[in-house]
């Protein structure tokens, strides 16, 4: 059996080039960043703004992106230690069409989508979901 990737590459991505942009800010002045803790917390919308310039979005989309990455860090855990054989990873996409993607073997992805989708309820996270098989 070929290891499974754990992809929540593109969300630590995005939160990194917005923390490290942050951080190139003046000496001079102390930002405070977002954390990923429950819930999500982004002081003065600090890396908010950062990834707003490096994606070219406004700063309340980059907000929301963040809060679903929150969840997503969050969600992706609890999936792969539910269906440890059936969970395939996560990720999350970038630009005009920002999505999240779960991925998980044919036997048990209608499961992992009914947890995911439970996981999300009515939320920001459940707007941009979407279940897919893994590729092989």
């Amino acid at each position: 059996m070929k290891k499974r990737a754990f992809r929540l590459g593109a969300a630590c991505v995005l939160a990194s080039v917005a923390i490290s942009e942050a951080h190139a800010v003046s000496n001079t002045k102390t930002i405070r960043l977002a954390t990923f803790d429950e819930p999500f917390n982004d002081p003065d919308d600090a890396t908010a703004k950062q990834l707003s310039k490096t994606e070219g979005l406004t700063v309340a989309e980059a907000s929301r992106r963040l809060r679903i990455m929150g969840e997503l860090g969050r969600l992706a855990p609890a999936l792969s230690a539910r269906f440890p054989k059936g969970f395939a990873g996560a990720e999350a996409t970038t630009g005009s069409d920002f999505r999240v993607a779960i991925y998980g073997v044919a036997a048990d992805l209608e499961a992992i989508g009914n947890a995911a989708r439970q996981f999300a309820g009515k939320g920001e996270l459940a707007s941009v979901l979407d279940v897919r098989t893994a590729p092989v």
